[in-house]
């Protein structure tokens, strides 16, 4: 089974997408929603400290045309091995989860 990781997949997917929305020009002002769901429920630390200001940023970063929509918790899906599914099909384009273990399966 092929390993996910959610890092990479952040910097390789939304920083690109933060930079042609930044790059566009003022004609087109297109505006993309982020769906991001992480497992823990929104009063953690990481979420509460990271994920929550992150999506901020990136919505003044781009003047509002990204905008990240957080899904804590089950909210969208219910378990680890449906987040990596739910990003395949669409359903969220970002879910972040932890993975205990080096060798462990999702």
């Amino acid at each position: 089974m092929r390993k996910t990781y959610c890092l990479p997949f952040i910097v390789l997917w939304v920083i690109p997408l933060i930079i042609v929305a930044s790059a566009s020009g003022a004609a087109e002002e297109k505006t993309w929603t982020i769906r991001f769901h992480y497992e823990q429920p929104p009063t953690a630390p990481l979420p509460a400290y990271g994920f929550e200001p992150w999506a901020k940023d990136v919505e003044k970063a781009t003047k509002g045309r990204v905008k990240v929509q957080i899904f804590p918790g089950d909210s969208l899906f219910k378990t680890k091995s449906d987040a990596v599914e739910a990003v395949r099909v669409g359903i969220a384009d970002v879910a972040f989860f932890v993975r205990l273990g080096l060798f462990s399966s999702i």
